[in-house]
């Protein structure tokens, strides 16, 4: 009888410790819930986030005086309350598709904005924010920074509740622009 006891109480100390072990490890993996407080997004970018569908339309490097155009789709969200993230999906051709990830961060209030390219190099450009129009319907905002060749570059994003419009142009000593590439997108319609 003996030996069933300790058997017994050996059992009964074993389902204890483990009963133990099991509440403390709950209790170290549980965290306390708490709220997110994070700031409200940008008005002006709340409307760009979505699937748009639509093309590229760009200048041609080797023929200048020739403009190529591509099926080209968007996927935008906010990654933080003032910063835009796009991810393009262009169709190049017959079993061709090419991906581009970029990220736009706007510092409305300093009137500049960082816009980053690529993947797995980043590659970081500033601008300064030359106008921003806040309409019902339409927020326009225009950026310039210098270019590679000594000029600048201008971009302007309009965004519609159905219409985004990216436009790169290079602008030389002179002032004069020249398009290097226009992306026009209509908002994907939902499935179903």
């Amino acid at each position: 009888m003996t030996v069933l006891r300790a058997v017994s109480k050996g059992r009964t100390l074993l389902v204890l410790f483990a009963r133990v072990v099991l509440i403390a490890a709950t209790m170290g993996f549980v965290l306390p819930a708490h709220a997110l407080y994070d700031p409200k997004s940008d008005p002006s970018l709340a409307p760009a986030q979505g699937e748009w569908v639509g093309s590229l339309t760009y200048r041609d490097y080797q023929q200048p005086d020739r403009m190529v155009t591509l099926p080209t789709r968007l996927f935008a969200a906010l990654g933080a309350p003032d910063t835009l993230v796009l991810h393009y999906v262009f169709d190049d051709g017959p079993g061709k598709t090419v991906y581009s990830y970029e990220s736009i961060r706007f510092d409305f209030a300093k009137s500049v904005l960082t816009w980053t390219t690529g993947d797995v190099d980043r590659i970081g450009t500033d601008y300064r924010i030359v106008s921003v129009d806040r309409q019902p319907t339409l927020t326009r905002v225009v950026f310039e920074g210098a270019s590679k060749d000594d000029g600048r570059v201008r971009v302007t994003i309009e965004v519609e509740a159905q219409r985004l419009m990216l436009k790169k142009e290079e602008i030389d000593a002179a002032g004069n622009a020249l398009l290097r590439n226009t992306f026009l997108f209509r908002r994907a319609p939902v499935p179903g």
